[in-house]
Order: C-alpha cells, then structure tokens, then sequence
C-alpha cells in the first residue's frame, strides 16, 4: 500500500494555514498537494496555486494521474474522480474539528487503497 504523510505544519485546511490549494502562496498544501508531490512526483511548480488536481495533471503525461482523475475521451482532459471531491470536501470544510478530519481522511485514502499518515 502506498503512504501519504501529511506534515501537520505546512497543511492547509479549512482556515488554516492559508488557502487549501495544492500549493499556496505560503507554501502550504491540502491533502492532495502532498499526495501529488508523494505520489505522482510532481514539482512545486506544477502544482503552486492549483486549486484542484485535474489542473496539475491536464498536460502532465509522465503520472499515474488515475489516481485522482478520470480522463474524458471525447474532450481529451482529465477531471476530478469521487475520490478528489471527497478529499477536497473533507480537507476545506471549516465546520469540522481536525481531529475528525483527520479519521475522515485516513479512511477516506484507506478505501482507495492508500494509507495516510500525519506527522507533527
């Protein structure tokens, strides 16, 4: 199972930490910005100020891009699968504690067959 490790610091979620873009322009991420770079092995500049993954990925041809997209034959582009909008709807609510945020994550990648970590 591959491992995604979220570095509590430099994560943004919900309000903090600034926007929770991939990439922000503190040098933050949300989930998916860590688990882009972790995973996909993607820079800071294909990801820095992208809001979601399908922008970073439309155009990058040297990734497993499935596991976040799904790609539209018919109008030749990637765009977000059920489980990005699920882990973009968890990382950027701001009615939920980080703690439940955090279970919610971990089972949320555990279901798509990735374990999530959290380091301090």
């Amino acid at each position: 199972m591959k491992t995604v490790e979220i570095n509590r610091a430099k994560w943004a979620r919900g309000k903090i930490n600034g926007d929770p873009s991939l990439l922000n322009e503190d040098g933050n991420m949300c989930c998916l910005g860590f688990a882009c770079k972790q995973l996909l092995g993607l820079t800071d500049n294909q990801i820095r100020h992208i809001g979601e993954p399908h922008e970073a990925i439309n155009g990058t041809f040297n990734c497993d891009y499935t596991v976040f997209t799904n790609f539209e034959e018919e109008r030749s582009q990637h765009y977000d699968n059920d489980f990005a909008l699920t882990a973009m709807k968890i990382n950027d609510s701001t009615s939920i504690e980080d703690s439940l945020r955090e279970t919610n994550l971990i089972k949320l990648f555990s279901d798509n067959g990735l374990e999530l970590t959290f380091e301090d």
